[in-house]
């Protein structure tokens, strides 16, 4: 282990005296710019709105096509698990390093190389560029930050502060109105049971024999629509009924809801309905979110 690290120093200082080398080679040496710290500022804040502009745009994208993680202000019925840092940081690269590649940079301000020589030219412009990049990417990722920490705060502050009997005593009002889904199982195949209204169900469902929620009464469940799966029909997100505490087997994951469909593979168990029936419970159920839902899944 000593004589690793032993290498790895003398790695650094040769690379170190290899730039150094290299340095003197080229003529490295900037001359400033009179006027750099008027242009740098001006610079910086033109880079800041780029930076927002690249924000909003990376949202959008990924929205569109449908890669958008949760909003971490979100109910814990509307989450999915989906994370989007990833991908977002790196639209945010991509589209940052081209908006450098244009023209918007910030060494340039503080002046320029004494030599023209080509190496000398390539380095600083290639540093400019990784450099301005990297700076409107990071911006980008520190306004999404502070504009859903302002969201979500201000959502807190309104639920907070709402009146005696607004919202609040409305939601404890429709709780009253509880829902009670029974589904059968027998392997792939089974029976669910709804009776409310106007609407009656006993009909055939579907169900992942590989992949199953234990058996038992689940609560607090709410009608409510999936993250990130489309109605066949309205192309709208899935309505769907969410159990927040079925855990998919083998995992950590809250993900398991009542949705439409005809074959249960692929949805890490979840229960599938016929979209018709799906949507004449789901309509007759109010409100959305309301927690107001009991599940019960038994076995044949």
């Amino acid at each position: 282990m000593k004589l690793e690290k032993l290498w790895q120093g003398l790695i650094v200082v040769a690379a170190c005296l290899g730039l150094g080398w290299l340095g003197s080679r080229v003529g490295a040496e900037i001359v400033p710019d009179p006027d750099w710290e008027e242009a740098f500022w001006a610079r910086f804040e033109y880079m800041f709105v780029f930076a927002v502009l690249i924000e909003r745009s990376v949202e959008v994208y990924l929205i569109a096509s449908q890669q958008n993680g949760d909003d971490r202000f979100a109910t814990k019925q509307q989450k999915s698990g989906n994370d989007a840092t990833r991908a977002a940081n790196a639209a945010a690269i991509v589209l940052s390093i081209l908006v450098a590649l244009a023209g918007v940079r910030l060494l340039s301000t503080l002046g320029e190389p004494a030599s023209q020589n080509s190496i000398t030219t390539i380095i600083w412009f290639g540093s400019d560029i990784v450099v301005s990049a990297g700076l409107m990417a990071g911006g980008s990722v520190l306004f999404h930050e502070v504009a859903e920490v302002l969201r979500g705060g201000i959502g807190s502050l309104s639920t907070r502060f709402e009146p005696d009997g607004a919202s609040k005593g409305l939601r404890n009002a429709n709780h009253q109105s509880e829902y009670t889904v029974t589904v059968t199982r027998t392997g792939d195949i089974g029976k669910l049971e709804f009776s409310s209204g106007s609407v009656s169900l006993n009909e055939t469902c579907y169900l992942d024999p590989n992949v199953t929620i234990a058996a038992g009464t689940y609560v607090n469940c709410s009608k409510t629509r999936m993250i990130s799966k489309k109605d066949s029909v309205t192309g709208e997100l899935r309505p769907s009924i969410y159990l927040p505490d079925a855990v998919a087997p083998g995992t950590d994951n809250h993900s398991i809801f009542i949705h439409e469909g005809t074959d249960a593979s692929g949805f890490g168990g979840c229960i599938v309905l016929d979209r018709t029936k799906m949507r004449a419970m789901w309509d007759e159920i109010q409100p959305t979110d309301g927690r107001n839902v009991t599940v019960k899944v038994i076995d044949a």
